[in-house]
């Protein structure tokens, strides 16, 4: 998990959650939670998963305007990046199963 807060970064936090949801849905689901940033630059975590199965990564904001202009997240796993964002108002979550597995590829056209 890449965090790169925006110039508020005391908004922020995040959470990985099992069972695909996250704390809204059942808080004792959460796995690993971060909260509120001081002034960092940049934070990279490591998170030991500790089964197989569906996950839930949230990222919430309490100003509502996500990592807006200068911030970003970055989701890796097992070198593949499973999910990222900037723009995403109070909360933006995204489910991924352990271990990844790539979505198919969309069909291609051929003349």
């Amino acid at each position: 998990i890449i965090i790169q807060p925006d110039g508020f970064p005391e908004e922020i936090r995040w959470e990985v959650s099992a069972g695909g949801s996250s704390s809204t849905d059942d808080p004792s689901a959460i796995i690993i939670a971060q909260s509120p940033y001081g002034e960092v630059s940049s934070e990279v975590y490591k998170v030991c998963l500790p089964w197989e199965g569906l996950y839930t990564f949230t990222i919430f904001d309490s100003a509502g305007d996500g990592l807006c202009c200068t911030g970003s997240y970055e989701l890796v796993l097992n070198g593949q990046t499973i999910g990222s964002g900037m723009t995403f108002g109070y909360i933006e979550s995204t489910p991924f199963s352990f271990p990844y597995v790539r979505p198919p590829s969309p069909p291609t056209m051929s003349p």
